[in-house]
């Protein structure tokens, strides 16, 4: 049994989609750069590139800044970094636009913004596992405050279907001391279940609840749970809970009752298949029902529900149906007569004829009880077994005979 929980996965491109968007939003100006501070060959690479690019001339912008760079004999200034690198990402020549930022970090360590802009176009070039790596390292270098790049960082392990290192940052979020988004938590138990590591996928469940204890379909995850790890009672017990919460689908109420029955509680089954239908039950849950009170020898109740949907449509099956609780119920007479019923309908039952000749045999009528039978014995699929029954009683009806 298999309950389905929706989860959302670890964010994978939405932060991304902002940061990207900020990125290419927020174009480099000349009046931004303090230009007191450059050497006059930056000043004007800086001045000849923002023209290009306001010209939209962005291969111009790329000529123009790597012929700077090339020539300079000083330390390059990080917004002529910064410029090339938007120039490539225009071109576009992605690649050239991640090497630029990488570069711009390696030789400003201290600008994070470079960091961000390198990781974000590993992102862009496919470098799921990268873009992840470099996240995690823009979360140390600011301080570990922005607890989204790591969660970001996250997401991207999971795209990467690195799922050892996804759960490693989802645990680091969790017991960082700062309160804790549900996601995170909804995240790192759907890894705990993919990899079967059921106590894990319990333990972040259950701190889950103890912040949501109203939430239907935690209880419902908690109870996935148990079922993987086979641990049935348990989990009826949480789906009750759930169902209380929220109302379930038929569906579920249906697949819970399959599970009391496992669990042999047919009573708790009748009960959920009743509360599936609210009153109005279909013919075949009807004769399902009938059959689990069956098991539990209370027949009264069981015929109540087979009558009930005889009287919604008269089949040969049914009366058969009805005719064999009768028979568990030592009722020979009325079983006789339902699998009478039967055979009306379907000349060719064969077990109705066989299940009569045994409530006959039972009441001693020796005479119909071999009719019952010898009727069954001319059905091919039923003849050996109903030709025995005849041979024996012929003997008894012989032997009383005698007597």
């Amino acid at each position: 049994m298999k309950i389905k929980i929706s989860l959302s996965p670890c964010c994978g491109g939405a932060i991304l989609a902002v940061m990207l968007f900020c990125l290419l939003a927020a174009p480099l100006h000349s009046s931004e750069i303090d230009v007191t501070k450059l050497p006059k060959e930056a000043v004007k690479a800086l001045y000849l590139g923002q023209q290009a690019l306001q010209e939209n001339d962005f291969a111009a912008a790329v000529g123009i800044l790597t012929e700077y760079m090339a020539a300079a004999k000083e330390a390059i200034p990080l917004p002529a970094f910064q410029m090339l690198a938007h120039a490539y990402y225009q071109t576009p020549d992605l690649e050239k636009a991640l090497k630029t930022y990488k570069a711009a970090f390696e030789t400003y360590p201290d600008a994070s913004e470079m960091l961000r802009n390198w990781a974000i176009m590993a992102y862009e070039t496919g470098g799921l596992e990268e873009a992840a790596r470099l996240f995690e390292k823009l979360y140390r270098v600011k301080g570990e405050q922005d607890k989204k790049v790591l969660y970001q960082a996250a997401g991207l392990y999971f795209q990467a279907v690195n799922l050892k290192e996804t759960k490693r940052l989802l645990t680091e979020l969790l017991t960082s001391g700062v309160e804790p988004e549900i996601k995170w938590y909804e995240d790192i138990i759907a890894i705990c279940i993919e990899e079967k590591q059921w106590r894990q996928a319990e333990k972040w469940a259950t701190a889950l609840l103890e912040r949501q204890p109203d939430r239907s379909e935690y209880w419902r995850l908690l109870a996935q749970i148990r079922l993987d790890r086979e641990e049935y009672r348990a989990a009826a017990s949480y789906l009750e809970i759930a169902y209380r919460l929220k109302s379930p689908l038929k569906s579920d109420w249906l697949e819970l009752s399959d599970l009391y029955l496992y669990l042999n509680a047919p009573l708790m089954a009748i009960r959920c298949m009743e509360t599936a239908y609210a009153g109005d039950i279909p013919e075949e849950l009807k004769r399902k029902i009938a059959n689990v009170y069956a098991r539990t020898q209370r027949f009264d109740l069981a015929l109540t529900y087979i009558n009930e949907a005889i009287k919604k449509g008269l089949s040969a099956e049914l009366f058969f149906e009805k005719g064999r609780l009768l028979y568990d119920a030592m009722r020979y007479e009325e079983a006789i007569q339902s699998f009478k019923d039967c055979v009306k309908l379907d000349p060719k039952h064969g077990q109705a004829y066989i299940m009569a000749g045994f409530a006959t045999w039972n009441l001693r009528q020796w005479n119909n009880s071999r009719s019952f039978f010898a009727t069954a014995s001319a059905l091919p699929k039923f003849h050996d077994q109903a030709n025995e029954a005849v041979i024996v009683l012929d003997d008894l009806i012989a032997a009383f005979s005698e007597n």
